[in-house]
């Protein structure tokens, strides 16, 4: 989660590219930093592998996170949701578990 649904993919990317990356090598790795990621060149089958894992993915700001998640659980009919996050940017992370936090009925 972050300020807007650019910059959270942008957070994203740098799991998406090791997600797509450990496909291919069966090692999951360090997270390279966002501005790496985007900096490669990739082939036609790794960008399809990353725009697969963020297609799946939920993301975006407060509003878009809390009715998608909002979706998912009508849809599923599920009693809870697991979250699980992965970010290079470490203060990234904390602010993003903190605002998921914040969704969470009391």
């Amino acid at each position: 989660m972050a300020e807007s649904t650019e910059a959270a993919r942008e957070l994203l990317v740098s799991e998406a590219w090791a997600m797509a990356e450990s496909r291919e090598t069966g090692a999951f790795g360090p997270l390279s930093s966002p501005a790496e990621v985007l900096g490669r060149k990739f082939r036609p089958q790794q960008l399809r592998r990353m725009q697969d894992w963020l297609d799946g993915a939920v993301y975006g700001d407060l509003a878009r996170v809390a009715g998608e998640l909002s979706r998912l659980v009508e849809r599923t009919g599920a009693d809870e949701i697991m979250v699980s996050t992965s970010m290079f940017d470490r203060d990234a992370l904390a602010r993003s578990d903190a605002a998921l936090a914040e969704l969470i009925p009391r």
